[in-house]
């Protein structure tokens, strides 16, 4: 897998899923940058959720995505 141009910033909501040390060698692997929100935050939660839904709504079911590699490019 190849890394990212520039540095993005990747804002997690702290979930146990991103805060594993595996996801953050991959995010820092690929060139993202973990941010994360305020702990108990729900406007920051609520921001990161919006924006999932949105990247998933708008680009990821609406191609063709037959595995993660896909998506990511």
């Amino acid at each position: 897998m190849s890394r990212l141009p520039q540095p993005i910033e990747w804002l997690s909501d702290n979930g146990s899923p991103h805060v594993v040390r595996g996801t953050n060698s991959f995010a820092r692997y690929v060139g993202l940058v973990l941010k994360t929100t305020p702990l108990e935050s729900p406007q920051s939660n609520g921001t990161v959720e919006a924006f999932v839904r949105a990247f998933k709504r708008d680009f990821v079911h609406v191609s063709e995505c037959p595995d993660a590699a896909t998506v990511l490019r």
